[in-house]
């Protein structure tokens, strides 16, 4: 899911998050990201990951998609 994310393919990770949530028992049941994703119209540009840890035994991603092309971290 980062992979994808890092890649711009929002629309792809929100169709794979049922069977995502319901493989891992993930945190997105509660669907903050995929509300988040719907309101942003599903970004096809890179997120920048600033980290990702184990929490409360699921794994949590810090990540942010900027709109703004100019300030936008470009990914190789």
């Amino acid at each position: 899911m980062v992979d994808l994310m890092r890649a711009g393919s929002m629309r792809e990770v929100i169709d794979l998050m049922p069977e995502f949530t319901e493989q891992t028992m993930a945190e997105t049941e509660g669907g903050g990201l995929t509300w988040m994703m719907a309101a942003m119209g599903y970004p096809d540009y890179n997120a920048e990951i600033y980290g990702y840890q184990s929490v409360i035994g699921t794994g949590n991603v810090i990540a942010a998609w900027d709109p703004n092309e100019q300030r936008r971290e470009v990914v190789l």
